[in-house]
């Protein structure tokens, strides 16, 4: 990510003096580098963020260590989940067997469909 953000940074710098020189010397070809590299610059700082999106959201899911067999049980919705299921990633969120969920009275997700 910070590469990419780097990146962007000097491409961003090109971009600014090469728009200045073109412009000076009336050179058209240098003005379309320019635009060029803008867009190139774009590009990568909107990958950059999305890529710290992602790494932000990843930190910010909980996840439940589950053995062999169990499943994710969320007592403030009455479901339980697979363990790899994206609703299952909750701080309340408590491995048990699916029997047990059940007993509970917790129904399966439509989703992972566990």
């Amino acid at each position: 990510m910070t590469a990419l953000i780097g990146g962007a940074l000097v491409l961003i710098a090109a971009a600014a003096i090469t728009l200045v020189i073109g412009w000076i010397g009336a050179d058209p070809p240098l003005i379309w580098v320019s635009i060029g590299a803008s867009v190139v610059a774009a590009v990568l700082l909107a990958l950059g963020y999305h890529r710290s999106r992602e790494e932000i959201a990843a930190q910010a899911r909980p996840t439940v260590q589950t053995a062999e067999g169990e499943v994710v049980a969320v007592p403030t919705r009455q479901r339980y989940h697979k363990p790899d299921c994206r609703y299952a990633r909750v701080k309340e969120a408590e491995a048990m067997s699916a029997t047990a969920a059940r007993r509970r009275g917790y129904d399966a997700c439509t989703i992972c469909k566990p």
